[in-house]
């Protein structure tokens, strides 16, 4: 429900187009009619195809597994406290005096990001309810600190993780409807005071957020490159190619199509991002739309079968819980960020520390 209502969101956004005849977004250059239809068209083929897939079974839920090694524990939280500590520093947002001028006096690092996987893994490890408090302190600490340094899609990916890990079969839908109402409200205001040069409430102005628009209009940018011909098929497959190279090596070594959320922005400016069926549509055609909708609605599904391997089941969670990344933004995350948690968790499993 958390993934649907997340997903569906974005798919609100051709209403205004198509019945008050408004733009998406504030540059117009890539929208076309085709355009926001065949990206409508793709979310909604993408859809149909999960909700397909994915079933719900009636037997008992699968709770999260639980493996016995104090030292595999304290590893994941250790590192876990570390990379949350040196992966952000300097001037924060109150210090700053606003997001803008905070992020050019701090210093930012992808293992900050990255942080999420001991912590979550933590979780597995964790066998009693001291060592719940702990890890519960510990995320508190890194949301807290990711929202005062104008983050706010991280703390969505931990708190994620530890609802699907810790209290998915525990909260009544009543109680899980009203945290992601106060949940969303409180990351609305903080994304409007975080825009705030003056770093005080009382000059903030409630108007919509405009991600979504941009984030469809990216999308529509893509779409606009193959109708005019910018991007040819033997591009779509090469840069299809290139994104699974880029789990391994970075965008900086690789050709510019290798990431299409920024391909060609000096002559298509956008703000970033995009929808993931969208990307896997210019990738492999629908049939990439249909790859995607696979690997989602599987992991879904994982998430409920009995005798799942921990190792499945801890993709699945970070599949998940990274939905806000890889959906709107760039699907990498689903090959690099889910499977490097994987690999880490192979190798403290592989150490064995008893």
């Amino acid at each position: 429900m958390v993934l649907y209502i997340f997903m569906l969101s974005y798919s609100i956004i051709p209403l205004s187009y198509y019945f008050e005849g408004e733009s998406i977004n504030i540059r117009t250059l890539c929208e076309t009619p085709e355009t926001v239809y065949n990206t409508a068209l793709c979310l909604l083929l993408f859809y149909i195809c999960m909700i397909w897939i994915v079933y719900f079974p009636k037997s008992k839920p699968v709770n999260c597994p639980t493996i016995h090694n104090d030292n595999n524990y304290w590893i994941c939280f250790l590192f876990g406290l570390f990379l949350t500590i040196v992966g952000m520093s300097g001037t924060n947002i109150l210090e700053g005096g606003g997001y803008s001028e905070s992020i050019e006096q701090s210093q930012r690092s992808s293992l900050y990001g990255y942080a999420i996987i001991p912590i979550s893994l933590a979780f597995i490890y964790s066998d009693t309810k001291r060592k719940d408090l702990f890890l519960y302190c510990l995320v508190a600490f890194y949301c807290v600190k990711n929202l005062l340094f104008g983050g706010r899609i991280e703390t969505l990916q931990l708190c994620l993780c530890v609802f699907l890990m810790r209290f998915q079969y525990k909260w009544s839908l009543k109680k899980v409807i009203f945290i992601l109402i106060s949940g969303y409200m409180v990351l609305t205001i903080w994304g409007l005071f975080r825009q705030i040069s003056s770093g005080s409430f009382s000059d903030i102005t409630f108007t919509p957020d405009g991600n979504a628009g941009e984030v469809y209009y990216s999308s529509m940018r893509v779409l606009y490159m193959i109708q005019t011909g910018v991007i040819d098929w033997s591009d779509r497959i090469f840069s299809f190619v290139l994104f699974l190279i880029s789990m391994i090596v970075p965008y900086g070594f690789l050709p510019p199509i290798a990431n299409l959320s920024s391909y060609n922005t000096t002559l298509y400016p956008c703000g970033g991002g995009g929808l993931a069926p969208v990307f896997f549509f210019a990738f492999l055609g629908f049939f990439g739309i249909l790859l995607l909708a696979n690997v989602v609605g599987k992991s879904i599904n994982f998430m409920n079968k009995e005798n799942i391997s921990a190792y499945k089941y801890y993709y699945c969670v970070l599949l998940i819980a990274t939905v806000p990344r890889w959906y709107a933004y760039y699907p990498i995350q689903i090959v690099k960020f889910c499977i490097f948690g994987v690999l880490f968790f192979l190798l403290i499993e592989k150490v064995k520390l008893k």
